[in-house]
């Protein structure tokens, strides 16, 4: 027999420092990069698997950041597995999922025009979303890879841009 138990976990909330002096330049630097729609999404570069336009300049300004979330959970030593952006307009969604292969999930809200488009969680135990999750343009989500997530339907006309990462660490300290 199989049975489903419980155990305590987490997410992190990281409010990125630089974000208002980055965004347009991260934005345009977007712009300028190869994508195509993918499903319910308007704009994304998650099929190019190539090196990212904008990989350097997200490198050079994230990678204290990421290391920073990671002594959060005892961790060290962020390697960045996969990156890619993905902008959503009017109707926009993505349905529920998971990534694959990755010990930690990030979602960087480049554009958030409303709090009501972030980015939803669904507790298996429930059958239903996690409430109170109050993220903000500018904030840094990061969960474990295999937590259901999806967009919901995007009801405002203002765009919404998320860079979305992966992310292992290679080292862990536990002492207890």
């Amino acid at each position: 027999m199989t049975k489903l138990y419980k155990i305590n976990s987490f997410y992190v909330k990281t409010k990125y420092k630089y974000h208002k002096s980055i965004k347009e330049k991260f934005l345009e630097l977007i712009k300028q990069a190869p994508a195509e729609k993918y499903d319910d999404i308007a704009r994304t570069d998650w099929a190019f698997k190539s090196y990212k336009t904008y990989q350097r300049f997200f490198e050079y300004h994230f990678m204290e950041t990421i290391e920073k979330i990671g002594k959060k959970f005892k961790s060290s030593e962020a390697v960045i597995k996969t990156l890619w952006f993905q902008q959503y307009h009017t109707n926009d969604t993505h349905t529920w999922h998971i990534h694959n292969n990755a010990s930690y999930s990030n979602v960087y809200f480049l554009e958030l025009p409303d709090t009501e488009f972030q980015t939803e969680f669904f507790n298996i135990l429930t059958n239903k979303p996690y409430k109170n999750f109050k993220l903000k343009e500018g904030d840094i989500v990061t969960f474990s890879g295999n937590l259901p997530h999806r967009s919901k339907k995007m009801l405002s006309k203002k765009r919404k841009t998320s860079i979305v990462f992966n992310v292992d660490y290679q080292k862990l300290h536990v002492r207890y």
